[in-house]
């Protein structure tokens, strides 16, 4: 799902946009981008900011955290991609509303979840809204 005009409209709301950039030991930062050469590709080939050229943001700070998935069910539980990176992160993010992105084909009935796996406020897709 391309996210491209949501973060163009919140920059023009003036939001403050971060990225995640995975760290060893299945963790997780956010780092807000400086400017268009703040980015390489990074984990499983995906872009991702350069930490010498972005701004890291405490997790405390984060306040929306849109989350990927390969499954998510009707009570906002998710299958990761299995490393588990998001799980760790969003343990650290108190303030965080989190929302997952996915395409509704990726709904099943029940996603099936182990202890370490955080569930999601709500889920997003091409369809519409899921809340728990």
């Amino acid at each position: 799902m391309n996210l491209a005009d949501f973060a163009a409209q919140a920059q023009r709301e003036g939001k403050r946009l971060c990225y995640p950039r995975c760290l060893p030991g299945h963790r997780m930062d956010a780092l807000q981008p400086l400017g268009p050469d703040s980015w390489e590709e990074g984990a499983y080939h995906i872009l991702a900011p350069v930490p010498a050229r972005s701004r890291r943001i405490p997790p405390e700070a984060v306040e929306l955290i849109l989350v990927p998935c390969a499954a998510f069910d009707p009570a906002c539980r998710r299958v990761g991609m299995g490393g588990g990176y998001y799980d760790r992160y969003l343990t650290l993010c108190p303030n965080a509303v989190t929302v997952g992105v996915a395409y509704d084909c990726q709904k099943v009935t029940r996603a099936v979840s182990g202890p370490l796996d955080v569930g999601l406020d709500a889920f997003v897709t091409e369809l519409g809204w899921y809340h728990r």
